[in-house]
């Protein structure tokens, strides 16, 4: 439990430096170049962007992919490499974002455009 505490707090933090770092006339190139920076990735910085909108936490996130905290922050620390997430995890990123999942796939690195 002591380590999902630790995910938990990690994830939050890089929350709250998506709300510190964004700008209130971002424009969606600003925003892509802040998503591709955020730790673990663009996928983990746009999954952490779209929670900030919604205003959910990081469990809240976690339940809506189905994944644990854990998984997240696994993603999120690099210790997972988001370019060998699952079909069944692109498909709930993609869900959640609004996009196909092949678009998540692609951000995640597991295919590319040429695929």
């Amino acid at each position: 439990m002591k380590s999902q505490t630790n995910d938990n707090k990690s994830l939050s933090a890089s929350m709250k430096e998506i709300v510190l770092e964004r700008k209130p006339d971002e424009s969606a190139t600003e925003r892509w170049k802040r998503l591709y920076r955020a730790k673990g990735g663009p996928l983990v910085g746009w999954l952490l962007d779209e929670a900030v909108n919604r205003k959910m936490d990081v469990p809240a996130l976690a339940r809506e992919l189905g994944v644990t905290i854990g998984y997240l922050s696994q993603l999120h620390s690099g210790m997972r490499e988001t370019a060998n997430i699952s079909r069944e995890f692109a498909a709930a990123c993609g869900v959640y974002l609004g996009v196909p999942a092949v678009v998540v796939q692609v951000v995640a690195g597991h295919l590319t455009l040429l695929d």
